[in-house]
């Protein structure tokens, strides 16, 4: 009981240190996580479908507002910090010369990945990073298309 209120204790002072399940597994003895224990990663194509997503929404402020030069400046400035967002953690792991394990977009959708807050299945992944994205890019065509009648 005192190993969990001192564990307690770490993560309300954000001092405990992260581990994944398979980590706990790891340190079990198990030579290698269970079945029901995610080890997978986000495909590599999920990244790139949301800075797609993201790339899409940027340029229909840029078709909305290209008669406003104070209004483009502003969008391109957005446009560099999406640019760095995207940009730096790709730079990162290049740099980084670590190789990912690449598997079928079919295995990523049905295999679990592992969360801060558990194991989900990949499709539920990919629904929780884009569905924001999906959702904002239609509403901003659909604000754009307005502007653009009224003006």
């Amino acid at each position: 009981m005192d190993e969990m209120n001192r564990v307690h204790e770490l993560e309300l002072r954000g001092d405990a240190p992260y581990r994944t399940l398979a980590d706990i597994a790891t340190e079990a003895g198990a030579d290698s996580p269970p079945a029901e224990i995610a080890v997978a990663g986000i495909h590599h194509a999920v990244f790139y479908l949301f800075a797609g997503l993201f790339g899409g929404m940027i340029l229909l402020f840029f078709l909305t507002f290209m008669n406003s030069a104070q209004t483009v400046f502003a969008v391109g400035v957005c446009t560099v910090y999406g640019v760095l967002f995207f940009g730096a953690p790709l730079a990162l792991y290049r740099v980084s010369g670590r190789k990912s394990k690449t598997k079928s977009w079919g295995d990523f959708l049905h295999e679990k990945v592992d969360t801060n807050t558990g194991a989900i299945p990949g499709w539920a992944a990919l629904v929780q990073i884009c569905i924001v994205p999906v959702v904002l890019l239609p509403l901003i065509a659909f604000i754009g298309i307005l502007i653009t009648i009224y003006r």
